[in-house]
């Protein structure tokens, strides 16, 4: 297109220059003619000179848009003005300076028929051969009536009429041949560049929508479709419940993604690849009566299974663009359900990575999860010097409870258990089941053995408010057992077996106790631990 338009332009300045060229050398013929016997013609040559002079610049230098003429029809009366001014300009040469028969001047009068053909075709080039062929007789009539010495000769009439009338005919219709053949070549040449340039916006777009963020898919998609003409551009989606959406994208008309919105349910209804096209009225119906655009387009995006969103192009869009468009819809559409395919397998190997580290009933972490957490927790006790704490819990009474009321009772009841041990503790703090009826908390930031036992008796209290099962209310206790340690422990597996072993001589001594270990100084596991009971 940038190529056409610049011959266009190099076309215009071409018959500037003809038209400048034929200002000055016209006048210059006429003031200079030198007319048999009686130099006055009914038109002074000076005066007729600077007429025409001031008309053909006229022509030659005003741009016809800022006389209103603007579009098609308004530029082919400028240029039947241009026609008229032309062919006055060479009737005048041919009238006053080529008065002598023996002169060749009479063969300028092909010079409109040229023009007529070349701008307007046949006919008018046929008008125009008619209307010379009247001028050049009427000239030569009243050259013999003004001047005795020039004498009518009808043979010579005749044989030059013939001769203009046959150079003319042939002339005319191979300039109206070249001409639209000039035409189809540009217009055939028009339509390869732009087919070029809407090929060339289609690969720059597909290059563009490889990312896998849906986001950027649309903007993409949106971004095309502006620079491959359309007027504006809109986008909804299909949101997770299933409800039509509009999607704020970046460089999209709020007003055309509120029809792709309400277009949007219809092409679920059918074949994704069809295109629903609107008038003004219904575009101004759905978007706000302020809306511009003279017509929309609602194309569907198929993800895979279903239509996953739609795009609504403002403005008539043609035939090419719109498969243009269609071809990166669908292009976008496979992307968007290989992003999809990409999430639903990043949300699998969460889940399966939860079910791997965490408790299916419960949701807290399991054995695994929470040796992680205590390996993790013990380097970064280390570097910041304060202490840790295990609390090893283990319920009383669970195993009557599963034997009475059943495991669903049971598992019920370790729901709840989870539920107040969780609450009952810091949120930096981890709670861990480590099966059956035992759990596991790590203390983290602990100054002193007193902050473990008081979070121990905060886990009796909770335990100990009754629980409804179904019909019946259970009341239920724990037997919990601490380790506690200033600095970080050389092996943090040490510090869960002396809790271990902490909450089995809480059992032993009775049920709701809370027993501590006090571990050897400096790290010394072969110093004897002591327990102690403190709840």
């Amino acid at each position: 297109m940038r190529r056409i338009g610049s011959e266009a332009v190099r076309n215009a300045v071409r018959v500037r220059w003809a038209r400048t060229v034929a200002a000055v050398a016209i006048p210059a013929l006429l003031v200079t003619a030198r007319l048999p016997e009686d130099p006055a013609p009914i038109i002074p040559p000076a005066a007729l000179a600077i007429l025409l002079f001031c008309v053909l610049l006229l022509v030659d230098l005003v741009d016809p848009s800022r006389l209103g003429m603007v579009g098609r029809v308004s530029l082919r009366r400028w240029s039947v003005i241009g026609l008229v001014v032309d062919t006055a300009a060479v009737v005048s040469v041919v009238w006053l300076a080529g008065v002598d028969p023996r002169g060749s001047l009479w063969v300028l009068l092909v010079l409109p028929i040229l023009e007529a053909a070349l701008r307007f075709g046949t006919r008018m080039s046929v008008l125009v051969l008619g209307l010379m062929v009247g001028v050049y007789i009427a000239r030569d009539v009243w050259s013999a009536a003004r001047y005795p010495a020039v004498t009518f000769s009808p043979a010579t009439v005749v044989q030059r009429v013939g001769v203009l009338i046959v150079v003319g005919m042939v002339a005319g219709f191979l300039a109206a041949q070249l001409a639209r053949e000039a035409r189809r070549h540009r217009a055939v040449r028009s339509q390869a560049v732009r087919r070029a340039q809407v090929m060339a916006t289609v690969a720059e777009a597909t290059r563009e929508l490889t990312s896998l963020d849906p986001d950027a898919v649309y903007t993409n998609l949106v971004g095309a479709a502006l620079r491959l003409g359309a007027e504006g551009a809109g986008v909804a989606v299909v949101d997770e419940r299933g409800h039509w959406v509009t999607r704020p994208t970046t460089g999209a008309d709020p007003g055309l993604a509120q029809v792709a919105m309400m277009i949007g349910p219809d092409l679920t209804s059918g074949d994704s690849t069809d295109i629903v096209t609107l008038g003004p009225e219904a575009v101004a119906r759905m978007a706000g009566a302020s809306q511009r655009y003279t017509a929309a387009q609602v194309l569907a995006v198929d993800g895979g299974e279903r239509v996953v969103a739609a795009l609504a192009v403002g403005g008539v869009v043609s035939d090419q663009i719109l498969s243009a468009l269609d071809l990166l819809i669908r292009h976008a559409g496979t992307v968007l359900a290989q992003a999809r395919a990409f999430e639903e397998i990043r949300v699998l190997k969460e889940r399966l990575a939860h079910q791997a580290f965490h408790d299916s009933l419960t949701g807290l972490p399991n054995r695994a999860e929470f040796d992680q957490r205590l390996r993790r927790r013990t380097e970064r006790r280390t570097a910041a010097g304060t202490g840790l704490a295990v609390l090893f819990i283990d319920l009383d009474g669970f195993k009557a409870v599963n034997d009475t009321l059943g495991h669903e009772a049971g598992d019920v009841l370790l729901e709840e258990v989870a539920f107040r041990i969780r609450r009952t503790v810091r949120p930096g703090d981890t709670v861990a089941r480590l099966g059956g009826d035992e759990f596991v908390v790590l203390l983290e930031r602990v100054d002193d053995e007193g902050a473990a036992r008081a979070a121990a008796r905060r886990i009796l209290a909770a335990l100990d408010r009754p629980v409804r099962l179904g019909r019946h209310e259970v009341s239920i206790s724990a037997s919990i057992g601490i380790a506690f340690r200033p600095s970080a422990p050389a092996d943090p597996e040490e510090l869960v077996r002396r809790a271990d072993r902490a909450m089995y001589e809480a059992k032993r001594t009775g049920k709701g106790r809370i027993v501590a270990i006090d571990a050897a100084i400096d790290g010394d596991h072969s110093a004897v631990p002591r327990l102690r009971r403190v709840g």
